[in-house]
Protein backbone atom coordinates (compact mmCIF):
# COMPACT_ATOMS: atom_id res chain seq x y z
CA UNK A 1 0.00 0.00 0.00
CA UNK A 2 3.19 2.48 0.58
CA UNK A 3 4.36 2.32 -2.35
CA UNK A 4 0.78 2.63 -4.62
CA UNK A 5 0.71 5.90 -2.57
CA UNK A 6 4.30 6.85 -3.59
CA UNK A 7 2.84 6.27 -7.08
CA UNK A 8 0.23 8.26 -7.18
CA UNK A 9 1.71 12.27 -7.43
CA UNK A 10 -1.57 13.40 -5.24
CA UNK A 11 -0.98 15.50 -2.32
CA UNK A 12 -4.28 13.84 -0.28
CA UNK A 13 -2.13 10.02 -1.23
CA UNK A 14 0.55 12.20 0.20
CA UNK A 15 -1.38 13.43 3.47
CA UNK A 16 -2.72 9.50 4.01
CA UNK A 17 0.76 8.55 3.87
CA UNK A 18 2.39 10.64 6.40
CA UNK A 19 -0.37 9.46 8.61
CA UNK A 20 0.86 6.32 9.14
CA UNK A 21 3.99 7.94 10.66
CA UNK A 22 1.58 8.95 13.31
CA UNK A 23 0.91 4.98 14.59
CA UNK A 24 3.87 3.77 13.09
CA UNK A 25 7.32 2.87 15.09
CA UNK A 26 8.73 -0.04 13.30
CA UNK A 27 12.08 1.34 11.15
CA UNK A 28 11.87 -0.22 8.11
CA UNK A 29 8.17 1.01 7.73
CA UNK A 30 8.72 4.20 8.68
CA UNK A 31 11.74 4.44 6.31
CA UNK A 32 9.68 3.51 3.52
CA UNK A 33 6.80 5.97 4.38
CA UNK A 34 9.49 8.08 4.34
CA UNK A 35 11.32 7.39 0.95
CA UNK A 36 7.79 7.06 -0.69
CA UNK A 37 6.73 10.46 0.52
CA UNK A 38 9.95 11.73 -1.53
CA UNK A 39 8.32 10.72 -4.79
CA UNK A 40 5.07 12.79 -3.72
CA UNK A 41 4.32 16.69 -3.64
CA UNK A 42 6.47 18.66 -1.21
CA UNK A 43 5.02 21.96 -1.78
CA UNK A 44 3.05 21.86 1.52
CA UNK A 45 4.96 24.25 4.41
CA UNK A 46 3.69 22.34 7.15
CA UNK A 47 6.07 19.06 5.70
CA UNK A 48 9.19 20.74 7.42
CA UNK A 49 8.17 20.42 10.83
CA UNK A 50 6.93 17.03 9.90
CA UNK A 51 9.65 15.33 8.63
CA UNK A 52 12.37 17.09 11.17
CA UNK A 53 11.92 14.99 13.94
CA UNK A 54 12.90 11.84 11.85
CA UNK A 55 16.05 13.52 11.09
CA UNK A 56 17.57 12.70 14.28
CA UNK A 57 15.75 9.16 14.43
CA UNK A 58 17.41 6.54 16.30
CA UNK A 59 17.27 4.34 13.37
CA UNK A 60 20.22 5.49 10.92
CA UNK A 61 17.53 3.75 7.87
CA UNK A 62 14.79 6.25 9.21
CA UNK A 63 17.10 9.11 9.10
CA UNK A 64 18.61 8.69 5.64
CA UNK A 65 15.09 8.79 3.67
CA UNK A 66 14.07 12.00 6.25
CA UNK A 67 16.99 13.62 5.59
CA UNK A 68 16.78 12.71 1.79
CA UNK A 69 12.77 13.71 1.62
CA UNK A 70 13.23 17.02 4.46
CA UNK A 71 16.42 18.44 2.25
CA UNK A 72 14.20 18.39 -1.27
CA UNK A 73 11.53 20.72 0.64
CA UNK A 74 11.51 24.25 -0.07
CA UNK A 75 12.05 25.42 3.49
CA UNK A 76 14.43 22.62 4.87
CA UNK A 77 16.62 24.28 7.00
CA UNK A 78 20.13 24.19 6.30
CA UNK A 79 21.17 24.32 10.19
CA UNK A 80 19.91 21.31 10.34
CA UNK A 81 21.28 19.57 7.40
CA UNK A 82 24.68 20.84 8.56
CA UNK A 83 24.25 19.96 11.59
CA UNK A 84 23.00 16.24 11.02
CA UNK A 85 25.95 16.42 8.07
CA UNK A 86 28.42 17.15 11.24
CA UNK A 87 27.19 14.78 14.01
CA UNK A 88 25.32 11.54 12.63
CA UNK A 89 27.04 8.47 13.80
CA UNK A 90 26.04 7.20 10.23
CA UNK A 91 28.24 8.41 7.02
CA UNK A 92 25.97 7.44 4.23
CA UNK A 93 23.40 9.80 6.56
CA UNK A 94 26.01 12.70 6.59
CA UNK A 95 26.70 12.39 2.65
CA UNK A 96 22.71 12.87 2.08
CA UNK A 97 22.57 15.83 4.34
CA UNK A 98 25.89 17.35 2.49
CA UNK A 99 24.37 16.38 -1.07
CA UNK A 100 20.62 17.73 0.06
CA UNK A 101 22.93 21.11 1.47
CA UNK A 102 24.96 22.13 -1.70
CA UNK A 103 22.20 23.31 -3.55
CA UNK A 104 21.25 26.25 -0.48
CA UNK A 105 24.91 26.26 0.47
CA UNK A 106 24.87 29.93 -0.07
CA UNK A 107 22.40 30.33 3.23
CA UNK A 108 25.39 29.76 5.21
CA UNK A 109 29.07 31.37 5.35
CA UNK A 110 31.91 29.31 4.28
CA UNK A 111 33.34 29.52 7.83
CA UNK A 112 30.06 27.19 9.11
CA UNK A 113 31.85 24.42 7.22
CA UNK A 114 34.98 24.67 9.23
CA UNK A 115 36.23 21.08 11.09
CA UNK A 116 33.94 19.02 8.46
CA UNK A 117 36.09 19.70 5.16
CA UNK A 118 38.92 18.22 7.04
CA UNK A 119 36.96 15.05 8.05
CA UNK A 120 38.43 11.59 8.21
CA UNK A 121 36.29 9.89 6.03
CA UNK A 122 37.10 10.86 2.40
CA UNK A 123 33.64 10.36 1.21
CA UNK A 124 32.17 12.97 4.15
CA UNK A 125 35.12 15.36 3.40
CA UNK A 126 34.61 15.71 -0.20
CA UNK A 127 30.53 16.10 -0.62
CA UNK A 128 31.49 18.58 2.25
CA UNK A 129 33.80 20.67 0.06
CA UNK A 130 31.49 20.31 -2.90
CA UNK A 131 28.80 22.08 -0.88
CA UNK A 132 31.09 24.56 0.58
CA UNK A 133 31.82 26.06 -2.69
CA UNK A 134 28.10 27.10 -2.50
CA UNK A 135 28.74 29.46 0.33
CA UNK A 136 27.66 33.00 -0.01
CA UNK A 137 31.62 34.44 1.37
CA UNK A 138 33.94 31.67 -1.08
CA UNK A 139 36.07 34.93 -2.52
CA UNK A 140 36.23 35.82 0.79
CA UNK A 141 38.23 32.33 1.57
CA UNK A 142 39.99 32.19 -2.39
CA UNK A 143 43.32 31.25 -0.41
CA UNK A 144 41.76 27.64 1.37
CA UNK A 145 40.04 26.75 -2.13
CA UNK A 146 42.36 27.29 -4.31
CA UNK A 147 44.65 25.08 -1.91
CA UNK A 148 42.31 22.31 -2.29
CA UNK A 149 42.38 22.15 -5.92
CA UNK A 150 46.07 21.54 -6.08
CA UNK A 151 45.89 18.54 -3.01
CA UNK A 152 47.62 14.97 -3.93
CA UNK A 153 43.86 13.34 -3.34
CA UNK A 154 42.35 13.37 -6.56
CA UNK A 155 39.15 12.80 -5.86
CA UNK A 156 38.88 15.63 -3.49
CA UNK A 157 40.01 17.72 -6.53
CA UNK A 158 37.21 16.06 -8.74
CA UNK A 159 34.57 17.55 -5.58
CA UNK A 160 36.12 20.94 -6.07
CA UNK A 161 36.16 20.98 -9.49
CA UNK A 162 32.16 20.11 -9.36
CA UNK A 163 31.37 23.04 -7.85
CA UNK A 164 33.10 25.62 -10.64
CA UNK A 165 29.78 26.13 -11.41
CA UNK A 166 28.39 27.62 -8.27
CA UNK A 167 31.42 30.00 -7.44
CA UNK A 168 31.70 33.39 -9.24
CA UNK A 169 33.90 36.18 -10.88
CA UNK A 170 37.58 35.48 -10.43
CA UNK A 171 37.54 32.63 -7.94
CA UNK A 172 35.38 30.42 -10.41
CA UNK A 173 37.86 31.50 -13.20
CA UNK A 174 41.60 30.39 -10.94
CA UNK A 175 39.62 27.27 -9.49
CA UNK A 176 38.86 26.17 -13.78
CA UNK A 177 42.14 27.34 -14.80
CA UNK A 178 44.11 25.23 -12.29
CA UNK A 179 41.24 22.16 -12.37
CA UNK A 180 41.88 22.26 -16.69
CA UNK A 181 45.32 21.39 -16.24
CA UNK A 182 44.93 18.87 -13.35
CA UNK A 183 47.22 15.84 -14.33
CA UNK A 184 44.04 13.41 -14.09
CA UNK A 185 41.33 13.11 -17.20
CA UNK A 186 38.91 12.58 -14.18
CA UNK A 187 38.88 16.23 -12.90
CA UNK A 188 39.57 18.45 -16.53
CA UNK A 189 36.28 16.35 -17.48
CA UNK A 190 34.37 17.53 -14.31
CA UNK A 191 35.43 20.83 -15.15
CA UNK A 192 34.68 20.88 -18.72
CA UNK A 193 31.61 19.97 -17.73
CA UNK A 194 31.28 23.07 -14.99
CA UNK A 195 32.17 25.40 -17.72
CA UNK A 196 29.29 24.81 -19.84
CA UNK A 197 27.38 25.36 -17.10
CA UNK A 198 29.04 29.00 -16.85
CA UNK A 199 28.10 31.87 -18.67
CA UNK A 200 30.79 34.25 -20.55
CA UNK A 201 33.76 34.60 -22.53
CA UNK A 202 36.84 34.11 -19.81
CA UNK A 203 34.88 30.61 -19.23
CA UNK A 204 34.50 29.96 -23.03
CA UNK A 205 38.07 30.42 -23.54
CA UNK A 206 39.14 27.98 -20.68
CA UNK A 207 36.58 25.41 -22.06
CA UNK A 208 38.21 25.62 -25.46
CA UNK A 209 42.17 24.90 -23.79
CA UNK A 210 41.19 21.83 -23.16
CA UNK A 211 40.31 20.74 -26.49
Amino acid sequence: MVQVFGKSQSAVARDELLDLLKEEDVASVVGTVLLQAGNLPLDDPKLAGLLAPYVKHEDWRVRFWAVQTYGRLANASPALLLETSKTDPENRVRITALMALAPVADRLGFAQFAGILNDPDRQVRNAAWNAALGANDTSANSTAILAAISVPDVSLRHSVAAGVSRLTGSLAIAVADKASQDQHASVRAEVARQLGLVQGGESRDLLLKLV
